[in-house]
């Protein structure tokens, strides 16, 4: 395994803003960068990942919800294009908090646009699990977690286990 490691709470890289991936940054690197998120994600059994939870300020997102779990989805520089009114609500845990999972309500359909990792476009519409778990690693890159959701008790609960 590479040397990315998964922050938990409270890293402070948790709560970064994290910055656009550059045209000139579509390279080896960034490549290297996104194999290991895929290898530190399908090791701890997770099926999304941002480039915060390892430490890295850039607007990466790695997500595999399929049964095989061989068909990565890579979103860099993500963007949401249109949102569904719909609600729905569903268990969420993340890397980053350990031991931990709540009802989160999310929107049922996005349409997204990102990069891939070679920097060619993607447009993405997504429902379902897809789409809780788009939004989920999108507000990791903008310093946001599930927990911020919850109500006040179900936070505690987070603190205290921390």
């Amino acid at each position: 395994m590479g040397s990315l490691k998964i922050k938990v709470i409270p890293d402070v890289s948790l709560r970064t803003v994290c910055k656009p991936i550059l045209r000139r940054e579509f390279d080896n690197k960034l490549r290297s960068i996104i194999n290991e998120m895929k290898e530190v994600m399908y090791n701890s059994g997770g099926v999304g990942i941002a480039a915060s939870q390892v430490g890295i300020s850039k607007r990466i997102i790695v997500i595999d919800i399929s049964n095989s779990r061989d068909d990565p989805l890579i979103l860099i520089n993500p963007e949401y294009i249109s949102i569904d009114g719909s609600i729905q609500s569903s268990i969420e845990g993340c890397l980053s908090v350990e031991n931990f999972s709540a009802r989160v309500l999310r929107l049922n359909r996005i349409s997204v646009e990102g990069l891939n990792e070679f920097g060619e476009i993607i447009n993405l519409k997504a429902d379902g699990l897809l789409s809780a778990c788009i939004q989920h690693e999108c507000d990791h890159l903008n310093g946001v977690l599930f927990i911020d959701y919850l109500n006040t008790k179900e936070t505690q609960k987070v603190v205290e286990s921390t």
